[in-house]
């Protein structure tokens, strides 16, 4: 009896172990916040820009990964192809420490310190942001004593709350998916399984703890990093060879200068009847919206899109914040085209043709027109719901103590062309006009952005360009702009600006 008690609690014991479904412990997963679709972006970027081991030789360094990375965020990197030779004070390509000093010299507001042993222990989770750079000393290496010695990006945080890495190291290739483990295996500890972060006695004097710097790339950027004023410089050798004049306007706040040259010359900024800067409407922000953001996200493998700040950077690390993109163009002629943008009236518009790299890398004026351009204020009776016109007769008077500029971002008021007033569009055109035969370009830009770039962004597949736009953005319909609502300048911005 005790023998068929026994067997049959084995046979329930087996049937129920079995009839029990295992339970596996699944991968932690990215938490894909904004930060860190925008970090993971750059980061897979920076992966296949740089195949192949690590080698200093080669340029393939953990300072020249962060640099690959920056790139695709539009910062200005010294390129080993002379990429910002012009700028004044660029990113450094490579040597933690040199990075470290531009660091702390441009961007000081956006970098922190902290002992290294906090970082190797896990205390400084909740400070280091997705996107950040990581700098981190090491008391003897190649760089000398007591000092940085490895750099890596920190692409966002998993389900169970450990942070993933992008870097490249010793021995090993460019990779975004890096562990605290693997990126701290320089480190040593001691017998009681304690950190080792004594620093180099390098003399009698006690030196200073080792510390771990993090800079926060994503707030400089989104802080101004090419959201300056005044006036954009010709700086690409292609546009001496191709024009004889440049017409240069700021994407950031619509300043307008006309440049000239002779062979063998720098540019030079003209005055145009004793001007030598006019003020021009530019196009509305781009949306700032989280469903357009994971949206892009899923569709664009090679682009990031900011949807916390309405930011887009094309694949070549072409910045733009607004529905006006960067472009460089001939201006061919001039025409007074009726319905222009879909209104009733006329416009007094130019006709630019893009100019793109090919494929050999040769510069070349596209087949079709540019849909942006620059134009007199559209010819219609209800224009001034956006007070394009009233605004720019304002900012274009010398003699008007509101003379310069119109602030950021009331003159974002476009739909992505550039206006000007009629007196202002009369002498640009006039001038430009005599100098058609010889060569005359148009650049949309930002204040020392290398206009190399542009070149080889194609604006026509450009996700912001209009009938692109329509196409994969769901919301497109409702959504073309930011969210400000410029109705309200109508009758009290020129007044409010004149009491000041």
């Amino acid at each position: 009896m005790k023998k068929i008690g026994f067997s049959l609690f084995l046979s329930v014991l087996i049937f129920s172990l079995l009839a029990t479904p295992l339970v596996r412990a699944e991968n932690p997963t990215l938490i894909l916040d904004v930060r860190t679709k925008i970090a993971l972006r750059a980061a897979q970027l920076a992966v296949r820009s740089m195949p192949g081991i690590y080698s200093w030789e080669e340029f393939r360094s953990c300072s020249s990964f962060v640099s690959a990375y920056l790139r695709q965020l539009s910062f200005p990197v010294d390129g080993l192809q002379g990429q910002y030779k012009e700028y004044k004070d660029p990113f450094p390509w490579s040597s933690v420490i040199s990075q470290m000093d531009w660091i702390r010299r441009n961007a000081s507001s956006n970098v922190q310190d902290a002992p290294l042993i906090d970082f190797l222990e896990g205390r400084l989770w909740s400070k280091i942001k997705p996107g950040d750079l990581i700098y981190l000393q090491k008391a003897e290496g190649h760089n000398g004593y007591n000092t940085y010695y490895h750099v890596v990006v920190l692409v966002g945080y998993l389900s169970d709350g450990s942070p993933q890495f992008a870097e490249i190291s010793s021995g090993r290739e460019a990779s975004f998916e890096r562990s605290f483990d693997e990126v701290t295996n320089f480190y040593s500890k001691d017998i009681n399984g304690k950190w080792n972060v004594k620093p180099y006695q390098t003399g009698s004097k006690k030196n200073e703890e080792l510390k771990v710097t993090w800079f926060d790339s994503l707030a400089f950027l989104n802080n101004g990093l090419w959201l300056k004023p005044g006036v954009v410089t010709p700086n690409s050798q292609i546009l001496s060879n191709k024009f004889s004049t440049i017409v240069t306007v700021n994407l950031y706040d619509g300043t307008t200068a006309v440049f000239e040259k002779t062979s063998g010359t720098p540019w030079k900024e003209v005055a145009i009847e004793g001007r030598k800067i006019f003020f021009a409407v530019i196009g509305r922000k781009l949306p700032a919206n989280s469903n357009i953001g994971e949206v892009f996200f899923q569709s664009h493998e090679q682009e990031i899109y900011d949807s916390d700040f309405g930011v887009f950077i094309s694949q070549e690390g072409v910045y733009q914040h607004t529905w006006t993109p960067q472009l460089i163009s001939r201006l061919e002629t001039f025409s007074v085209i009726s319905g222009f943008g879909g209104l009733n009236g006329t416009t007094d518009t130019a006709i630019m043709r893009p100019l793109g790299r090919e494929t050999n890398g040769r510069v070349s004026e596209a087949v079709n027109r540019s849909p942006f351009t620059i134009h007199q204020t559209p010819s219609v009776i209800n224009q001034d719901m956006l007070l394009r016109q009233d605004l720019l007769e304002v900012a274009n008077d010398p003699k008007n103590k509101l003379f310069g500029a119109i602030p950021v971002p009331k003159g974002n008021l476009s739909s992505g062309c550039v206006n000007y007033d009629p007196e202002t569009w009369s002498l640009l055109k006039g001038y430009l006009k005599q100098r058609l035969s010889k060569g005359v370009g148009v650049v949309f830009s930002y204040p020392g952005f290398d206009q190399d770039l542009i070149f080889g962004f194609d604006i026509t597949k450009s996700p912001f360009i209009g009938n692109v736009f329509f196409k994969w953005c769901p919301e497109s319909g409702k959504i073309t702009c930011d969210s400000l609502d410029r109705s309200i300048y109508r009758d009290t911005y020129l007044d409010e600006l004149s009491s000041e």
